[in-house]
């Protein structure tokens, strides 16, 4: 058996600290090695043709070319070579990453907030990137591995038996690791009109969701915001959790509010699939349809337990069309999906749910009247 090539990284960033930082947290990383360092984005332009990584962690802030502009002429030179952003926590870089997202940046990693090359600055650094570093090596040998996935039979069912099913006045999607583009790709194919409101639980920092909501209410029919405390959550509405927060669903049946907390203990990712799942099953009582995308880790498991003992409806994407495939793997194993399909099918079988749902007169919207929906011809695709 041959041996599996080293993942060849790049390092490209104008504060030489930060550079070292980073340096010295891909080298401990087993079957990793880092190639070339730059400084301005010139140089780091020009090393990645010349070198050619599998994969690059760019500033998204550095002279003569910025991060947005590497990234963008990389796309169209070396496309194979993959990127992490490394941003700062402002409104402008927030703003520029969630471009980078869009652009087809594999994910992003906050800088440290201070530069004395303090422990405390590293530990954090290496526990926002390694992660991010080695999900990326997963999903390079897993596109190596891309006829054998599609040869899987990927559209399965729940093999123990479920509720009756409930109808549907939500839906609920979780995210995180390549959730953006995730998000992009199905929003995009959800057409106006849809009858119920959307709320979104996308793993990011503070401010870096309210930059997502803004990009993707540019590129969507539907109008796309970030939740609020007190907000009541209503049809045809697109709603993305803040990031730093804990934020659940409150109310009843017909109305529904965001309550957002920025104080609370529980551990986890903020915002918390788990959290908007399991209060979407207290104050729905499973009447929501549950989507969980691309992402690490099993956030949502939990929820999506307590959502099918009530007859909610549940899918999940699929292992080759993920960034990366762990959220989805743990409520797909643990037997707790309806179905597992390709990324692209996903806004479609979104809309034939609630067309089902709504055939049967079950769509109730904020003010407790219902709904019927028929999604155009040519959106499910």
């Amino acid at each position: 058996m041959s041996e599996i090539a080293p993942l060849r990284v790049m390092v490209a960033d104008d504060v030489p600290l930060h550079a070292k930082f980073i340096t010295s947290i891909i080298e401990k990383i087993p079957g990793t090695q880092v190639i070339a360092v730059a400084h301005d984005g010139t140089a780091a332009l020009s090393k990645a043709i010349e070198l050619g990584p599998d994969l690059m962690t760019l500033d998204i802030e550095m002279p003569k070319l910025d991060g947005l502009e590497v990234l963008t002429e990389l796309k169209k030179k070396r496309p194979e070579t993959g990127v992490i952003m490394v941003s700062g926590l402002t409104a402008e870089s927030a703003a520029l990453t969630a471009e980078a997202l869009k652009l087809g940046a594999f994910d992003f990693v906050m800088k440290p907030t201070s530069t004395d090359g303090s422990a405390g600055g590293l530990r954090l650094l290496e526990e926002a990137l390694r992660p991010q570093v080695e999900a990326f090596a997963r999903s390079r040998r897993r596109m190596a591995n891309a006829f054998r996935l599609k040869e899987r039979a990927q559209k399965r069912s729940v093999s123990g038996p479920a509720p009756a099913k409930k109808p549907i006045e939500c839906v609920l999607i979780a995210s995180s690791t390549g959730g953006p583009a995730a998000l992009r790709e199905v929003l995009t194919r959800i057409p106006h009109g849809f009858p119920l409101p959307i709320v979104i639980a996308q793993h990011m920092p503070p401010t870096f969701t309210q930059s997502l909501a803004e990009t993707l209410d540019r590129d969507c029919p539907l109008k796309v915001t970030e939740a609020a405390a007190g907000t009541v959550v209503s049809s045809g509405n697109v709603y993305l959790l803040p990031g730093g927060a804990v934020t659940r669903l409150v109310g009843r049946t017909g109305r529904l509010m965001f309550e957002v907390a920025t104080d609370s203990k529980e551990t986890g990712p903020r915002p918390s699939a788990n959290a908007l799942f399991t209060s979407a099953a207290k104050c729905t009582d499973g009447r929501v349809l549950a989507v969980v995308l691309t992402g690490m880790g099993e956030d949502g498991k939990e929820g999506c337990d307590q959502l099918r003992s009530l007859g909610a409806t549940i899918i999940a994407q699929d292992e080759a069309s993920c960034v990366v495939y762990g959220m989805p793997r743990a409520v797909a194993e643990a037997g707790l999906v309806d179905e597992v399909i390709p990324l692209t099918q996903i806004a479609g079988k979104i809309q034939r749910c609630v067309s089902a749902s709504a055939s049967r007169g079950c769509i109730s919207l904020p003010d407790g009247s219902l709904a019927k929906f028929s999604p155009p011809q040519g959106t499910l695709r």
